[in-house]
């Protein structure tokens, strides 16, 4: 899973973190599916808040 421990940030880098490390960070575990549903998600632009993350991750 991942843990998003900040609000409102761009999810999905290709290496499944959020390279702004000073405005926040989260925690990457299994599985890396999730991840790439994020990716596939800030491709075409898309903003996520953590509570969005948690409701559509079930986190």
């Amino acid at each position: 899973m991942v843990v998003v421990t900040c609000e409102g940030i761009g999810l999905g880098y290709d290496d499944g973190f959020n390279h702004h490390t000073k405005q926040c960070r989260f925690f990457k575990t299994l599985p890396k599916t999730v991840d790439e549903i994020m990716l596939w998600g800030n491709r075409i632009g898309h903003q996520r808040t953590s509570a969005e993350v948690r409701e559509l991750f079930a986190l």
